[in-house]
């Protein structure tokens, strides 16, 4: 079966059970799909596994979750992604497999340089293969308008863990990049924010009330001004002194 490299033009001559192949005349590494071929690459990973716990402890600090907390598991996955680059500059990433972590789809572009897939280097990693048709995307995606708006598509490995920890008496799951050291999906406890929010929420709506309150009690507008100005000064002392000894709201 003869199949055309999207590099170099070559046409190429492949079994129907090859899926990952270089191109013999300029050495791209290359896809098979079914009647065509598009280029391979992955993405080499640079967060360490045992650095992983600390990237889940800054991303519970960021939510207030400060309790003490375990990582069970750590696994490092290389995920499939079509990159599909536009004819108008732009660049769409859609899921190469299906995952319940569908946040994978609005992972940024990995900083690092793309290597060209080569079996022989992943040796000994966990690889998802493609399971996401490229054309069930561009039929989805584009329809007829494909070929007017559809420069090229790659399929891109990206490295990132599947981190399984204990929060309390709960576990939760994960996904990090392992390329960029952040986590891009995960579940956890209710952040306190919410409730702290809430909390403002309550005493802005309190302080609202009083004003107008006073607005309509006090007469002449510089007087009511005036003494507003001193309830929002006192008030403002009181939740400061408050916060401050309470630390952060429960």
């Amino acid at each position: 079966m003869g199949i055309e490299c999207p590099q170099c033009g070559a046409v190429q001559e492949v079994s129907a059970k090859e899926n990952s192949f270089p191109c013999s005349f300029c050495g791209a590494s290359l896809y098979f799909l079914i009647d065509q071929a598009v280029q391979h690459f992955w993405f080499r990973p640079t967060l360490k596994k045992h650095l992983v716990p600390g990237i889940i402890g800054k991303w519970l600090d960021e939510k207030e979750l400060r309790n003490p907390f375990s990582v069970l598991k750590s696994e490092k996955f290389f995920f499939p992604m079509w990159f599909l680059y536009l004819k108008d500059g732009g660049l769409l990433k859609e899921l190469g497999a299906p995952t319940p972590f569908l946040e994978l789809k609005d992972l940024p572009t990995p900083r690092g340089d793309m290597q060209a897939y080569r079996p022989e280097d992943l040796d000994g990693e966990t690889v998802i293969p493609p399971g996401i048709r490229l054309d069930s995307i561009l039929d989805r995606r584009f329809g007829e308008q494909t070929a007017a708006r559809l420069i090229k598509a790659r399929l891109c490995h990206i490295p990132v863990y599947h981190v399984v920890y204990s929060l309390g008496e709960q576990t939760f799951s994960a996904i990090v990049d392992a390329v960029q050291g952040e986590v891009i999906a995960g579940d956890s406890p209710k952040s306190p924010s919410k409730s702290k929010d809430k909390f403002y929420g309550y005493i802005m709506f309190g302080a609202m009330a009083l004003f107008f309150f006073q607005g309509l009690l006090i007469p002449g507008f510089l007087n009511a001004l005036f003494l507003g100005g001193i309830s929002a000064g006192v008030l403002a002392l009181f939740l400061s002194d408050w916060l401050s000894k309470r630390g952060r709201v429960q």
